[in-house]
């Protein structure tokens, strides 16, 4: 199969001219815009980067508050291609482990593979920015092996390494899950003695993936079963090109039960679930497709494809709760099926958070199926807690804002994706996802300003008057007692921005995995895991960013003494901030170089920090425009502050 690179190209077109027959319509306020994607290739990991690293280091106290701990460092900034492995655990005693794709050689990248580091309880006790493998890898996933082990799968091809004791000793490499060159994208989970693999296969020939393969190990040297493709979702049920590079992913599995789930744009998601460590398998339909057995090798040239339709955007998580009941969040984007094979066009700003479990029916559009995941003609989603997040972070009702030269590049379509979730108490899911913030913008290296991507934190809570789960909009600040609730829709009411420090508020923020620690008086502890990027997009796909810097892979807490004792329900620390939407200071020109203007209302202090919280820069304002002298500082991202406001400041 010829996967999609999301975002590939930033040219904008017009759906009028898209020869096609509509089944519905985008909304009403959608902008009709899309944007046209192109055929990604077998390994886009090996390609030579467009431009030389930029080689200065920050230091290690780039952290924004002492929530967050620094886990590692990669200039390699593709973690996924779909949905997240999952490469960040807890163990029962505090301790865990962490793997990501790292890469710090930026000449095609010789030493990508599995980066690696260990938490103690306290600290993390590596440097985190060396790989375990001896040769070329990457796209990992971490799981416990054993008792005290633990173990990492990476590609290509597959490729799994163990060792007895975690944090301690050497990575010892045991046999391929399946005997051939061509398996890919693996992902991992270990329970009931056993580590569960599932592996893509691609034809490097014909560059299709042929499938999703699912294998057992309680040793990592014998497999049984070995690369065996449940029928459920084999050929009898989808294209053989149906499930490509990381569509799929695990739960973390829970009181026996293991499950795992499919997360297509252009198959059925499809939830695989087994109370009998992997011997049969259930499985659930969230939602059915509208075109059965789609194959792009069919729709080359010929055009039967060419309906707009709300979709999985390739991006979703679930958790098995206490019960052993599955529920699944996803992203959706609106996608235009084009005559061209192996690519769509989509509607960058269109596209939500959706929620399903075991209770609730497979999504249906009634007559159409082609909207069945389009919250605008399901008032019910609204009803029965399908719906999380809807539309992204936009403030002032106008969804076309996304298109004003935001677009960003991450694989996965749409202003909400790489949603992850986890149960922080028996009652109570804790969600996060990256989010297109309208108030948040920064400058590219070409001068244009983009919005950036920031990690919001949400819950889902069950309602025994319902009797059902439903998104909580209405949680109390454990802090301060105050309920943190305003306008749904139009603000962050529900939500906490994991980003929240100055320090971070206008850089990207991405890839999160979050985890959590339950304790029996109704308390969690949460982590969440992300990478934190200076610039929008991904230099590997050299769109917006073509310049590879570094990137740091970032832990944040809601217990900033790792205690394992911390809030009461439920269990954020601080309230939602409220940013304000009338900016009074303005800088230009941004990026700049030798002198920026900065214009205040009142006349003050202004002070810039370096990406460490250090004052670089002093200077008195009057009210009004202002020169400032900024020759004297590197290239890099600074902070403006003056007036009580805190501005991001590139300069080159």
């Amino acid at each position: 199969m010829k996967k999609i690179l999301l975002f590939a190209s930033a040219c904008l077109i017009v759906m009028g001219g898209i020869a096609q027959t509509r089944q519905y319509s985008v909304p009403k306020g959608v902008k009709e815009y899309s944007v046209k994607t192109s055929v990604q290739t077998a390994d886009n990991g090996t390609r030579t980067p467009a431009m030389p690293v930029n080689a200065s280091k920050s230091p290690a106290a780039t952290l924004a508050n002492d929530q967050e701990m620094e886990v590692g460092t990669t200039y390699y900034d593709l973690q996924s291609n779909s949905a997240l492995s999952n490469r960040f655990f807890r163990y029962s005693d505090g301790e865990m482990g962490a793997t990501w794709t790292g890469g710090l050689q930026a000449t095609a990248f010789a030493d990508r593979g599995s980066f690696y580091n260990f938490f103690d309880g306290t600290a993390w006790t590596l440097a985190g920015n060396t790989r375990i493998e001896s040769s070329r890898r990457g796209w990992p996933t971490y799981a416990q092996f054993g008792e005290d082990g633990e173990a990492i799968i990476s590609h290509t091809p597959c490729a799994l390494f163990v060792r007895e004791t975690r944090g301690e000793g050497d990575w010892v490499e045991k046999a391929n899950p399946i005997s051939n060159t061509d398996n890919t994208w693996p992902r991992m989970c270990y329970a009931n003695g056993s580590l569960h693999i599932l592996e893509g296969f691609q034809d490097d020939n014909a560059n299709y993936h042929q499938g999703v393969f699912y294998s057992r190990t309680n040793d990592g040297v014998t497999f049984d079963p070995q690369g065996v493709q449940l029928e459920e979702i084999g050929p009898d049920y989808y294209s053989v090109t149906a499930f490509g590079a990381d569509d799929y992913v695990w739960a973390e599995p829970h009181n026996g039960v293991i499950a795992f789930a499919l997360f297509s744009h252009i198959a059925d998601l499809v939830v695989m679930k087994s109370t009998d460590n992997g011997e049969t398998w259930e499985k659930f339909v969230v939602w059915e497709h509208p075109i059965p057995m789609f194959s792009w090798e069919e729709s080359i040239g010929v055009g039967l494809y060419t309906d707009t339709c709300v979709a999985p955007n390739g991006s979703g998580a679930l958790v098995i709760d206490d019960e052993g009941k599955v529920h699944v969040t996803f992203c959706t984007n609106a996608s235009v099926f084009s005559e061209y094979g192996g690519s769509y066009s989509y509607y960058p700003n269109w596209g939500h958070v959706m929620y399903w479990n075991e209770d609730l029916d497979t999504f249906t559009g009634n007559e159409n199926q082609y909207e069945a995941l389009d919250p605008t003609y399901h008032e019910e989603y609204f009803e029965d807690g399908r719906i999380i997040q809807y539309l992204g972070f936009d403030f002032d009702g106008d969804y076309s804002y996304i298109t004003t030269g935001a677009e960003t590049y991450y694989r996965t379509a749409g202003p909400n994706n790489m949603v992850t979730m986890s149960q922080v108490a028996p009652d109570r899911l804790a969600v996060a996802f990256m989010a297109a913030d309208e108030r948040r913008w920064t400058a590219g290296e070409d001068g244009t300003t983009y919005m950036v991507k920031q990690i919001f934190l949400c819950t889902i809570k069950y309602d025994p008057d319902m009797l059902g789960w439903y998104f909580d909009p209405e949680w109390v600040d454990a802090t301060t007692g105050d309920m943190v609730t305003t306008t749904p829709g139009l603000d962050y009411s529900g939500f906490y921005r994991v980003n929240s420090s100055y320090l971070l508020a206008y850089d990207d923020c991405i890839y999160p995995q979050i985890l959590s620690q339950n304790a029996d008086d109704g308390r969690a502890q949460i982590y969440v895991f992300f990478q934190h990027d200076s610039s929008p997009g991904l230099a590997l796909d050299g769109e917006v960013q073509t310049t590879y810097t570094e990137n740091y892979i970032k832990m944040w807490t809601n217990n900033v003494e790792l205690s394992g004792s911390v809030f009461p329900e439920p269990w954020f620390p601080n309230a939602i901030e409220d940013v304000a939407t009338v900016v009074s200071m303005e800088i230009y020109p941004n990026p700049a170089t030798g002198m920026v203007n900065v214009t205040v209302e009142n006349a003050g202090i202004c002070q810039i920090y370096n990406i460490t919280g250090q004052v670089v820069v002093n200077a008195n304002l009057k009210a009004g425009a202002n020169l400032i002298s900024i020759s004297n500082l590197k290239t890099g991202v600074y902070f403006v502050s003056a007036n009580g406001e805190t501005q991001k400041l590139v300069v080159k």
